[in-house]
């Protein structure tokens, strides 16, 4: 069986599929598959995700925990705010990592 992953060549990380021709006798060259991992921007993006994720969920818990106690509401309608701004938070991660990852070309040859 042939790797699928080679690790930290002289360009990064790279995924590729087997390229074998699919008849032997092809006079046809196999075409590598360009599907490199960009360290950089894999980290720019990871970076960038990890951070909104963190601030939203702390404002989703905080959030909840200060409208609570501001109103004097007790401690289940607290987990219950806490619950609900918590899957807003993970709603706007989620928003964020797909236009993030849209926008950054996460795989693609280096820049450098």
């Amino acid at each position: 069986m042939l790797p699928l992953l080679s690790l930290w060549g002289s360009e990064g990380i790279a995924f590729s599929k087997p390229c074998l021709p699919i008849d032997r006798l092809s006079r046809e060259t196999p075409v590598p598959n360009n599907n490199r991992l960009n360290p950089k921007s894999l980290l720019t993006v990871g970076s960038a995700i990890v951070l909104v994720a963190v601030e939203l969920l702390c404002v989703a818990l905080a959030g909840g925990w200060a409208l609570a106690g501001l109103f004097q509401l007790g401690t289940t309608i607290e987990y219950a705010f806490m619950g609900i701004f918590t899957l807003l938070a993970l709603w706007g991660i989620v928003t964020f990592s797909r236009n993030a990852l849209r926008v950054e070309p996460v795989f693609g040859p280096d820049s450098h």
